[in-house]
């Protein structure tokens, strides 16, 4: 995988891409080169936290 800084938008695009079923998370992380951890980290945090 590569390492890139996604922004705060972008995360929050790819978490409702995933929340409204236009992509699976595998297809994600292939998509937009993470891993799985970080996607459930991202998830996590704006689940906890919101658009802070």
């Amino acid at each position: 995988m590569h390492t890139r800084k996604h922004t705060a938008s972008e995360k929050l695009a790819i978490i409702q891409e995933i929340a409204n079923g236009h992509i699976g998370v595998m297809a994600a992380t292939q998509k937009f080169s993470i891993t799985k951890t970080t996607l459930a980290k991202w998830r996590r945090r704006y689940g906890v936290y919101g658009l802070k």
